[in-house]
């Protein structure tokens, strides 16, 4: 029975761990979404990265163009209309999301596999698009 209670009385040693950050280059930095783990991920940002604000705005007025004729959009239609890849259009929406120039209109839309968020773009920028 002694072995077992000594084996509950124990003293902690404090331990000072240093966790050493690398800084995360620039380059890095300002790429466009991806999976760092994935080589053909961040081959795919590197070469996507000098147009993925183009690409994002390309992306935001056609959303702005569908919730003008009171449609809205979503990521399937929008991706066919503009006759991009999913991974392309699909991360720009969601920059635009973040930055809330789209929102989620609450309306959804069947689609292939259930049912699709429509998305709208905010009024405030409507004024800019014409």
């Amino acid at each position: 029975m002694t072995a077992q209670t000594e084996m509950f009385n124990f003293t902690q040693t404090p331990t000072t761990t240093r966790t050493v950050c690398t800084p995360i280059p620039q380059h890095v930095r300002d790429m466009p979404p991806c999976q760092m783990d994935s080589e053909t991920s961040v081959a795919a940002a590197e070469g996507i990265a000098g147009h993925a604000d183009a690409l994002k705005e390309q992306v935001y007025q056609h959303i702005a163009l569908m919730t003008r004729w009171g449609k809205g959009a979503t990521d399937y239609e929008g991706k066919c209309d503009m006759k991009l890849d999913d991974n392309t259009y699909r991360p720009r929406r969601v920059k635009l999301v973040e930055e809330k120039r789209v929102y989620d209109s609450g309306i959804r839309r069947k689609a292939k596999r259930g049912l699709a968020t429509v998305w709208f773009a905010r009024n405030r920028e409507m004024e800019k698009v014409r």
